[in-house]
């Protein structure tokens, strides 16, 4: 198999079999098209009530989700998925906010994702995932989860889902096609061996 070259100045490094790549090391990092100014009316609205409501009355919840650095969310993956075999991990941000379980619960019961059609390989397992990663980062704009996509196979069957790390540093599978959130290899289905991770 021949090697890719990849660009001068993207930073991989190895853990064991795994290939990391921090995307964000990148000498063109962070890359900021042009854009077109539109009005935002309803969202500032809804940014001006959430602030009153946190002013006037409490922020309703434990705290802010804490910030760490992106070697938190990685040792997490490599934690999880192990590095006794390869497999690739895509890291985009130098920094993420580690959101607790009920946060993500909260989002799936206000996201339809789970409840799109399904057609093999039009609108399939990768499909779902990538549109729970849209919605999630829309959702939670600015925010800046450490909620990612993770490819993997078993010996039956290769599947695409989503992940997040959560406030304990601790990584959980979603289902995006049923909205179930596991532990990794809690059963046969959700076990196996990562190919790419993307965070």
């Amino acid at each position: 198999m021949s090697e890719h070259k990849l660009p001068e100045g993207l930073a991989v490094k190895r853990v064991g079999e795994v290939e990391i790549v921090e995307m964000f090391r990148h000498k063109l990092y962070p890359y900021r098209p042009a854009r077109r100014a539109k009005p935002r009316r309803l969202q500032m609205l809804r940014y001006l009530f959430c602030r009153f409501l946190k002013l006037f009355c409490g922020s309703g919840g434990s705290g802010e989700e804490p910030v760490v650095d992106y070697s938190v969310v990685e040792d997490a993956i490599l934690k999880t998925f192990g590095t006794g075999y390869q497999y690739h991990v895509f890291v985009s941000d130098t920094r993420y906010r580690l959101p607790s379980v009920d946060t993500i619960k909260k989002f799936l019961d206000d996201d339809n994702t789970d409840k799109l059609g399904y057609e093999l390989d039009f609108s399939d397992c990768d499909d779902y995932a990538f549109a729970l990663q849209g919605a999630q980062e829309k959702y939670f704009w600015g925010k800046g989860y450490a909620f990612g996509i993770l490819w993997y196979y078993n010996d039956r069957f290769g599947h695409a889902v989503n992940f997040f790390v959560d406030r304990d540093r601790q990584l959980w599978i979603v289902e995006p096609q049923n909205d179930s959130i596991l532990r990794w290899c809690s059963n046969q289905v959700y076990c196996g061996k990562a190919y790419v991770v993307i965070v």
